[in-house]
């Protein structure tokens, strides 16, 4: 680009600078999303003809992974109408809490060192926020945010996954459910006032409109007999084996946008 700003290529001028280290220039951000959108717009001939309204809020740093959204408008443009920058994630078990962060195992048993702050958003489950006391040791976490040095992260969202059970209603009693997993094993599930249902085609659901035969599936707290104190049970008949789009998605992990295939 010729931009001669050290900003962009000096380590030692850019750790002076708010961000500490260097920034993607902004220019070269633009033409790789434009090139990127190639394939959908102009590689069987067409012309760029001119941009507008590129504005470019938020920083890029080396090793950020940029994802693009664009749509066929009614006059056969493909406008670009988001660009989202990626924040490095890393998923696994908690093996140590400390009072700035903890340490995680990864699922592919890497160890990681998770760096949290003030600014730290903690979200439990499918149900929505938490916090820094809910990640405990043995917690499975799905963590974004700045990569720092070796295997090290400073967290910007921290989301702590629930033990998730599902299977058939086989019986009913009282305020516990006995389901048949898919594996052919048994396991009992306890509600509470505290938990959350969902059941398909009931507006208002409790626990009496979960009847033996429904498929259920049961994210809550597993105890030491197996059971599972639920904190949100989602409940229908014919969902089949696997239920996507039952709970919500982990963050970063929603769908690729249909209309982008040159991502990077």
């Amino acid at each position: 680009s010729l931009n001669t700003n050290e900003l962009h290529f000096n380590d030692e001028a850019a750790k002076a600078t708010e961000w500490g280290r260097p920034l993607v220039n902004s220019t070269f951000t633009l033409a790789l999303v434009l090139g990127l959108s190639v394939p959908d717009t102009s590689q069987a001939g067409g012309i760029n003809l001119g941009w507008t309204e590129i504005r470019l809020p938020k920083p890029v740093f080396v090793g950020d992974t940029i994802r693009f959204r664009e749509t066929r408008a009614s006059d056969g443009s493909y406008p670009i109408d988001e660009i989202d920058v990626m924040l490095p994630q890393v998923a696994g078990t908690v093996t140590a809490v400390t009072g700035d962060g903890f340490t995680l195992n990864s699922r592919d048993g890497t160890s990681w060192a998770i760096a949290v702050n003030g600014s730290t958003s903690y979200r439990l489950g499918s149900k929505g926020t938490g916090a820094k006391s809910d990640v405990k040791v043995g917690s499975e976490v799905f963590v974004e945010g700045t990569r720092g040095t070796g295997n090290s992260l400073t967290a910007a969202a921290v989301h702590i996954l629930l033990p998730h059970i599902a299977g058939q209603v086989t019986a009913r009693t009282g305020s516990t459910l006995t389901i048949r997993q898919f594996d052919g094993t048994m396991a009992k599930v306890r509600v509470s006032s505290g938990t959350t249902f969902r059941v398909q085609g009931v507006s208002d659901p409790n626990v009496s409109d979960i009847t033996v035969g429904m498929t259920i599936v049961v994210e809550g707290t597993r105890n030491a007999d197996g059971s599972v104190d639920a904190s949100t049970v989602l409940a229908g008949r014919g969902f089949g084996r696997f239920n996507a789009g039952l709970f919500p998605p982990l963050p970063g992990a929603s769908p690729a946008p249909t209309t982008s295939p040159g991502q990077g």
